[in-house]
């Protein structure tokens, strides 16, 4: 084995990685070449340099509560993000039909009840700044039954005058 089969097999040896019979033709040249051992010595005072430095910086103790917290705060907002997509979809269809319904003969109690839903989506939205997830999934769910619970009065409201 030559200097430069050698150097490509050193960092391998160095680590204690290279099969037996390969380290055993390394060991061989080693003992023979100056030049290679002075190249081992030096990597292994890297080597070690490397991991004496590892323990001067130690990790702190809470990282990994740390990045979980992180992670989780990340969910929510992705949560968040998703329920109020949803929300928002249930508003806009309310919406298109309180207009539909304000421009029909029950135009002034659909306006009254659109200003109350309006009234509804802005409190759940100031409420939703001042506070978590949870606020905001019961405020959007309670918003949501009293505008289909509205919209079902105004129908029956509708057919009754109807009839």
């Amino acid at each position: 084995m030559n200097c430069q089969d050698v150097d490509a097999w050193l960092p391998v040896y160095e680590d204690g990685e290279l099969e037996p019979g390969l380290a055993a033709q390394v060991q061989a040249h080693l003992q023979e070449c100056p030049r290679c051992r002075r190249q081992v010595v030096a990597m292994s005072q890297v080597s070690t340099r490397f991991r004496m430095a590892a323990y001067q910086w130690p990790i702190p103790g809470n990282i990994e509560e740390r990045v979980r917290a992180q992670v989780l705060a990340l969910r929510q907002r992705q949560q968040i993000t998703r329920l109020l997509g949803v929300f928002l979809v249930a508003v806009a269809i309310v919406g298109a039909l309180e207009v539909g319904l304000v421009l029909s003969p029950w135009g002034r109690v659909v306006w009254r009840f659109a200003r109350l839903t309006w009234h509804l989506v802005h409190g759940m939205f100031m409420l939703w700044a001042l506070t978590g997830t949870t606020t905001l999934i019961v405020i959007g769910a309670i918003c949501v039954f009293l505008a289909l619970t509205g919209m079902y009065g105004i129908r029956r409201m509708m057919r009754n005058s109807l009839a």
